[in-house]
C-alpha cells in the first residue's frame, strides 16, 4: 500500500473533507487530495488524472454518490470507492457494496476510516497484481500456444491412460488425421510401429518414474493413416504430477536416406575421403584410404592428420590447414602420405572448412592418389630429354669433332713453333675450345640428369642466353636465331632444369619444321594481368612473363593443333619422334601455373605464346658458367690427391705443390686407404675421383671416415645426381667439385674446405 495518497474526494462540505484528511494524515498516509462537489467537475477529474482511492458523500446538493459510484465502475473501476456519509441507510449501503463500492463509513463513526481504507486499498492492490497475472498467463498461453502450432516439429500432449489431449496440425500431417480424429479419441500407442511399441512403453515408464523435470529421446517407426513406416526422433517430457507429457517428433527418413545415399558414394568413391576435427584430428575415412596407405582405417581415427605427412611437405601442410581453417579456397595440393611398408604415396588434396553458424566445425577433404601418374609424368619428361638429346647427337659429334681438331692442330702448332706470340695464341685457343667442350658437357647434363624440380626465382633471358649459343653449334646452319629480349623483364618462379627443356623441345620443333632452313624468333616482355585474361579468364596474377618462340616453317592445320599436346601424338616420320616433347611443355607450364597458347597455319609458320606469373621477390638463379679467374691464395697442408688417370693426376698435383700444399698421390682406391692408414693424422685433406680402380671414391672416404671420423674430403666427378649428393652430404662428405675443372676452381674448393672450422 503506498503511504502517499492522491485521492478524489466528492465532498461539498469543506469541513468534513478536512476532518477526513486529517484523520488519515494522523495515521501516517500523506494525502494529496483533489475535492470537488459537483458532477461535471467529478467527471472532469476522473478523467483526466490518474487517483490511488476516491472518497464520496452520499448525498449532495447537486449530485449523489450512487451516480458517482456507476460513473467510477466505468470509467476507472480499478480505484476503490469508499462511501463516507452521515446520511447513508443500511440497504443503500449494501446495495452500494453490490455495484462496486469498497467500503462505506459513517461520519459519525469515522474510527473505522482507517481500517476501510486501508482495506480498500489492499484490495485494489491485489486485485490489480491477479490482473497482471492473469493476463501475463493469457500472454504465455497465447505464445506457448503458437509455438506449439507453428513450429515445424508434429507435437501432442499426451495424457496418463495414453489418449492424446492435444496436437498441432504438423502432427496431423505426419499421422494423416484431422485434430478431431486424433484429439481425445485416439491414444499414443496406435502411431508407434508394433516391434517398437515395448521399447516406447519402457521409455514412458522411465519418464513417469523420473519426475517432472526429465527429458528422454528415442528412434522409432511411425505409423500414419497410409500405414508406411516413417523413422522419427521422438523427445518425451513430463509438464505435470498427473503425468502429462509433451511430446515432440522429427520426421528423419529423408535425411536418414540422404546419409545412407551419402555414406554409399563415399564408400564406393575412387578417391580417398576424410574428415577432420578443428585441430586436425582425423574423425572419417572411407576404404580407399586402405588402399591408398595400406594401412586399417581404424589405425588413424583419431590421430593428427599431419602424423601422415613426409616431413618435408609438413610445414606447407600445417600452414594450408590453417589457411583452410581460416576460411581461404585453396587449389589443390600435393602431399606426400606416408604408407605402411613405409614408402609414401603422392596424395592431390582438396580442403574445405565444415562451418556452422560461423562457427568451424571441421574440415572435408578428398584425396586422389596421383603416386602412379607422378611417376609417368617423370618417365614422360625422361623419355622427352632423351629424345631431345638424341636428335642433337649428330650436331653434338660433330661439334666435338671440330674442338677435338682445334686442339690437337694448336698443340702440332705448339712443338713446332719457336714463336712466344704463337706460343700464346695456342694456348689461348685451346683453352677456349676446352671451355667449349665443357660448356657442351655441361648442358648435356642439365638436360639428361634426372632431378626433381626445384624451383627458384630466374630470369628467363639468362637461360635463352646460355642455351642459343649450344643450339647455333647444333643446329644446321641454314636456320638463324633472332632474339626480341626485354631487359627489363621481370623473374620467374620455375625449374631452372624445365625451363631449360620447355625452349629445348619448342626450337627442336621449330628445326624439324624447317627442313631447308628458317629463323627462329624468341621474344620476351613483361605482360599485364588484364592483357593475359583476354585469352584465359582464369589467369589470377597480377603481372605475366610472355616467352614467345616462332618459326618460318612448314606450320599446321586446325587438326594437328587439336591433338598438339597430346602424348606420343606427331606428324614425324618412324623413329624421327616420340610426341613427347610438346606434351612436356604444357605439362611444365601448367605446373608453374602459367599458360600455353598455339597459332599457326599452314605454310606460315607457327608460334608458342607461354605465360609464366612473375616472381614476387627477386632471387637470382644458379648460372651454368664457368669459375671466374682470380688469385686465390694457397697453404702448407698436406692433401692425399686420389686419381687413376696419371696426366690428369701429375697436372693437378703440380698445381696444388706450386700453391704451397705437400702433396700424397694415391692411384687407385685400395693404395688410398692404405696410405691414409698409416699417414692419416698428417694428411689435412682427401682430393679424390669418384671413377677409381678397385674402390670407387665413395667407398674410399666411408672407409677413412672409419679410420678418422674427422676425415675431410672433396670428391671429384663428371655427374653426381641430386640424391646421391644428399646421401653424401648426411654422412659427411665436406664438397663436390664437377669435372672437367680450371685451377682456380681446384684452388677455391681446397682453400674453402680447409678453411672451414
Amino acid at each position: 500500500m503506498n503511504s502517499s495518497l492522491t485521492i478524489l474526494y466528492l465532498e461539498d462540505s469543506v469541513h468534513d473533507a478536512e476532518l477526513v484528511c486529517s484523520i488519515l494524515e494522523n495515521e501516517g498516509l500523506r494525502c494529496a487530495v483533489t475535492r470537488v462537489e459537483t458532477e461535471k467537475e467529478f467527471l472532469n477529474a476522473l478523467r483526466t488524472r490518474q487517483f490511488d482511492l476516491i472518497i464520496s458523500d452520499f448525498s449532495l446538493p447537486s449530485f449523489d454518490g450512487k451516480t458517482a459510484l456507476t460513473y467510477a465502475q466505468q470509467f476507472a473501476p480499478e480505484i476503490p470507492f469508499v462511501f463516507v456519509s452521515g446520511t447513508i441507510g443500511e440497504d443503500a449501503a449494501i446495495e452500494s457494496l453490490l455495484n462496486g463500492a469498497s467500503d462505506y463509513v459513517l461520519k459519525q463513526k469515522l474510527s473505522r476510516l482507517i481500517p476501510a481504507v486501508r482495506r480498500a486499498l489492499r484490495e485494489a492492490d491485489t486485485h490489480r497484481e491477479r490482473e497482471v497475472a492473469e493476463q501475463r498467463l493469457r500472454e504465455s498461453e497465447n505464445r506457448y500456444r503458437t509455438i506449439f502450432e507453428s513450429t515445424g516439429t508434429a507435437m501432442a500432449l499426451v495424457e496418463d491412460n495414453g489418449n492424446i489431449s492435444l496436437t498441432n496440425s504438423v502432427f496431423q500431417a505426419l499421422g494423416g488425421y484431422s485434430k478431431d480424429e486424433i484429439e481425445g479419441k485416439m491414444r499414443f500407442r496406435e502411431f508407434i510401429h508394433p516391434d517398437d511399441l515395448n521399447k516406447a512403453i519402457g521409455l514412458y515408464n522411465q519418464v513417469k518414474g523420473e519426475g517432472i523435470a526429465t527429458t528422454r529421446e528415442f528412434d522409432f517407426r511411425f505409423i500414419g493413416r497410409d500405414h508406411v513406416p516413417k523413422d522419427v526422433v521422438m523427445n518425451v517430457s513430463r509438464i505435470s504430477e498427473a503425468g502429462t507429457l509433451v511430446v515432440s517428433i522429427l520426421d528423419i527418413t529423408k535425411r536418414l536416406e540422404s546419409e545412407q545415399e551419402f555414406r554409399s558414394l563415399v564408400e564406393s568413391a575412387h578417391d580417398a575421403i576424410f574428415s577432420l576435427s578443428p585441430s586436425g584430428i582425423i574423425t572419417s575415412l572411407n576404404p580407399v584410404f586402405e588402399t591408398m596407405t595400406g594401412w586399417a582405417m581404424n589405425a588413424w581415427l583419431g590421430k593428427s592428420f599431419t602424423d601422415l605427412v613426409h616431413k618435408d611437405d609438413l610445414p606447407k601442410t600445417i600452414e594450408d590447414l590453417r589457411l583452410v581453417a581460416s576460411g581461404y579456397i585453396l587449389a589443390p595440393q600435393e602431399i606426400h602420405i606416408k604408407r605402411k611398408d613405409g614408402s609414401y604415396a603422392v596424395g592431390e588434396f582438396t580442403l574445405t572448412a565444415l562451418v556452422r553458424n560461423n562457427v568451424l566445425r571441421g574440415m572435408f577433404g578428398i584425396a586422389r592418389d596421383v603416386t602412379e601418374r607422378k611417376r609417368l609424368e617423370q618417365e614422360l619428361r625422361q623419355a622427352s630429354k632423351l629424345e631431345s638429346i638424341g636428335t642433337l647427337a649428330g650436331g653434338i659429334a660433330h661439334d666435338f669433332n671440330n674442338i677435338l681438331g682445334i686442339i690437337l692442330g694448336y698443340i702440332s702448332i705448339i712443338e713446332n713453333s719457336k714463336d712466344d706470340e704463337h706460343f700464346q695464341h695456342s694456348l689461348a685457343s685451346i683453352n677456349t675450345a676446352v671451355r667449349r667442350g665443357a660448356g657442351l658437357v655441361k648442358q648435356l647434363l642439365t638436360f639428361a640428369r634426372k632431378t626433381e624440380s626445384k624451383c627458384m626465382r630466374l630470369h628467363v633471358n639468362d637461360v635463352i642466353k646460355e642455351l642459343i649459343p649450344f643450339l647455333q653449334e647444333t643446329f644446321p646452319k641454314t636456320i638463324l636465331f633472332k632474339l626480341h629480349l626485354d631487359n627489363e623483364v621481370l623473374p620467374v618462379n620455375a625449374d631452372m632444369n624445365q625451363m631449360h627443356q620447355v625452349l629445348l623441345n619448342l626450337c627442336v620443333n621449330a628445326r624439324d619444321a624447317m627442313p631447308a632452313g628458317g629463323e627462329v624468333t624468341i621474344e620476351t616482355a613483361n605482360v599485364e594481368k588484364e592483357t593475359v585474361q583476354q585469352q584465359f579468364p582464369e589467369a589470377a596474377e597480377d603481372r605475366y612473363i610472355y616467352i614467345g618462340v616462332s618459326d618460318t616453317g612448314i606450320g599446321m592445320d586446325d587438326d594437328t593443333l587439336a591433338h598438339l599436346f597430346e602424348p606420343f601424338f606427331t606428324t614425324k616420320g618412324i623413329g624421327k619422334g616420340t610426341g613427347l616433347g610438346l606434351s612436356v611443355v604444357y605439362g611444365v607450364v601448367k605446373s608453374c601455373n602459367g599458360f600455353i597458347r598455339v597459332t599457326s597455319a599452314p605454310a606460315k609458320g607457327t608460334s608458342f605464346h607461354l605465360y609464366f606469373p612473375a616472381a614476387t621477390a627477386e632471387e637470382t638463379a644458379e648460372s651454368e658458367i664457368t669459375a671466374a679467374w682470380k688469385e686465390i691464395p694457397g697453404g702448407s697442408e698436406t692433401i692425399l690427391l686420389v686419381e687413376d688417370e696419371e696426366a690428369l693426376r701429375e697436372l693437378v698435383r703440380s698445381l696444388l705443390e706450386d700453391k704451397g700444399y705437400r702433396v700424397i698421390t694415391a692411384v687407385d682406391g685400395e693404395e688410398a686407404i692404405a696410405i691414409y692408414a698409416s699417414r692419416h693424422r698428417h694428411i689435412h685433406l682427401i682430393l679424390s675421383d669418384i671413377g677409381l680402380p678397385k674402390l670407387n671414391g665413395w667407398d674410399v672416404f666411408l672407409k677413412m671416415r672409419q679410420i678418422n671420423p674427422a676425415a675431410r674430403a672433396i670428391l671429384a666427378s663428371g655427374y653426381v645426381d641430386n640424391k646421391m649428393k644428399e646421401t653424401m652430404a648426411a654422412a659427411g662428405m665436406t664438397d663436390i667439385i664437377q669435372k672437367p675443372y680450371a685451377p682456380n676452381e681446384i684452388f677455391e674448393k681446397v682453400r674453402g674446405v680447409l678453411d672451414r672450422e
